[in-house]
């Protein structure tokens, strides 16, 4: 296969992954999957997006070219998104997808458990302590088995906070408002950052 050829096949298996990422949260969104179905679908989503994505840069392609020149923006916004999730205020958003090949597997599953956890939030109206704790416990496991994070590190300490929060609540009940934006809230910055850290791993 020529060189040519397997830039084609990398841009199409890509452009593939992120048609099904915008279906996939569409799907979830609308309450046609449940988060424990979302989230190991995003998992596999996401290795896939970091595998074909590594193979574009190793081939000088950009990855915000390759979506610019495939107006993939405007194809599948809810997907992109997710691969841009709204910074913290008076921050700039950080592309999720760069992650040295060596962490790649494992930085994928975590970054789907943390999406996870935002869009189950955003569920308002069923967005229940029973829901959120295994999610939360889920990526909690992952990023304190992850290389190069202290175990101090603000963010499990905050994940846990939240976990112990939420199991004293009563299971079933729907969480305050108040509750479910601040989670959410929460759950943004600790994506950003784990994305930030990323960069700093070899």
């Amino acid at each position: 296969m020529s060189k040519a050829d397997r830039d084609i096949d990398a841009e199409a298996n890509l452009y593939a992954c992120i048609a099904t990422l915008d279906s996939l949260v569409r799907f979830f969104e609308e309450g046609k999957i449940d988060p424990a179905t979302y989230k190991r679908q995003l998992q596999s989503l996401f290795r896939d997006l970091f595998k074909f994505q590594s193979m574009l840069r190793e081939r000088g392609i950009d990855m915000q070219h390759f979506i610019e020149k495939e107006r993939l923006r405007e194809q599948f916004p809810l997907a992109i998104k997710r691969l841009e999730t709204p910074p913290v205020e008076g921050e700039k958003p950080i592309g999720v997808l760069e992650s040295p090949a060596a962490v790649a597997y494992k930085a994928a599953e975590i970054v789907a458990d943390l999406i996870t956890i935002i869009d189950a939030a955003k569920l308002e109206m069923v967005a229940t302590a029973k829901m959120l704790v295994p999610l939360i416990e889920d990526a909690l496991i992952l990023l304190e088995a992850f290389p190069g994070l202290d175990k101090n590190y603000w963010v499990l300490e905050s994940m846990r906070k939240w976990r112990d929060h939420l199991a004293n609540l009563p299971p079933e009940q729907t969480l305050p408002p108040e509750d479910v934006k601040k989670l959410e809230f929460e759950a943004v910055r600790w994506l950003n950052d784990f994305r930030g850290r990323l960069k700093t791993l070899k």
